[in-house]
């Protein structure tokens, strides 16, 4: 179902900007209305697979949303392999990947990866930059 979604999508961003987003739409809900009276599929996966096509278009670059994409189905990979274990497997290799980056410098994960005494109030409360 994340297939057809995403297919639907990408193809919604590949037309015309004036009926991209009607053909998305209109794709979208076709497509669920198909699944859920053929039985292939329940209400709540339909409803979920809209709530992550929707999450797709938060992130505004393309290249990271390759990435989110792509990690979307790594998730769903190990946690239909392993449950709940494949989530926590798949959460702590991701925590543990991003906490070796480093971004001009500056550790990724940054105050919290490397605990900063005087910089763990900007993670609550983000003063503006000077």
């Amino acid at each position: 179902m994340l297939l057809i979604m995403d297919l639907v999508v990408e193809a919604g961003v590949r037309l015309p900007r004036t009926i991209g987003p009607t053909a998305t739409m209109v794709g979208g809900v076709v497509l669920g209305q198909a699944v859920v009276e053929a039985n292939i599929v329940s209400n709540l996966v339909v409803i979920i697979t809209a709530a992550t096509a929707i999450s797709n278009f938060i992130v505004v670059d393309y290249h990271m949303g390759l990435v989110h994409r792509m990690m979307k189905y790594i998730v769903a990979l190990f946690a239909s392999v392993f449950g709940l274990l494949g989530l926590v497997i798949t959460f702590t290799v991701m925590v543990t990947y991003l906490s070796q980056l480093e971004s001009f410098g500056t550790p990724y994960l940054s105050p919290i990866g490397p605990y900063t005494k005087g910089d763990i109030l900007n993670v609550i409360f983000r003063p503006p930059l000077k």
